[in-house]
């Protein structure tokens, strides 16, 4: 049912009608395959699973995946996931993300206006995550660690994740 709204939503003649943005469409598509899940919201995923779910909800099956990271669609930038402490039902986990070429944004010439720049906008999405912070990477051409406390392993913290990965990605890849 879901899908089919999607799906009309999508084919509207009327272009002001269908989904804004990609990244609407993937929410939404997101949202479908959790909802056909057999895993409710609610349930404790095993760290390796939770990890598993947040690299699909990022790339689905592309080949890009490898055991601790993914490569973004675009191919820009590698994202590396790794649980740094884990109870019975959160974890803390780091996000590392690694920019494959030299990100660009328009009228940007020096790389530590760059650096400053993009340092800045990853700062203000991550005001709306709590227990989330920032630490600059060393790795040229541009990395950054996202450090984030008490995720709950269960398809809303991959919710959570997700929102968190590709809203970085978008800065880093200038979306």
């Amino acid at each position: 049912e879901k899908f089919a709204e999607l799906y009309e939503e999508c084919t509207q003649q009327s272009p002001e009608k269908r989904p804004q943005s990609f990244a609407a469409i993937f929410d939404r598509l997101f949202r479908v395959r959790q909802s056909l899940s057999s895993v409710s919201d609610s349930t404790t995923l095993p760290v390796e699973q939770f990890i598993s779910e947040v690299k699909f909800a990022m790339v689905g099956l592309s080949q890009e995946v490898h055991q601790g990271s993914f490569l973004t669609m675009s191919k820009k930038t590698r994202v590396a996931i790794q649980v740094k402490r884990s109870g019975a039902h959160q974890a803390d986990i780091q996000f590392d993300f690694y920019s494959q070429e030299m990100p660009v944004v328009g009228g940007v010439t020096k790389f530590e206006q760059l650096r400053r720049l993009l340092f800045g906008r990853i700062d203000g999405i991550l005001q709306d995550y709590p227990n989330t912070r920032k630490t600059h990477g060393s790795t040229p051409p541009f990395q950054v660690f996202i450090d984030t406390e008490h995720v709950p392993l269960n398809l809303s913290g991959v919710a959570m994740c997700r929102a968190i990965i590709a809203r970085v990605i978008d800065v880093l890849e200038g979306r």
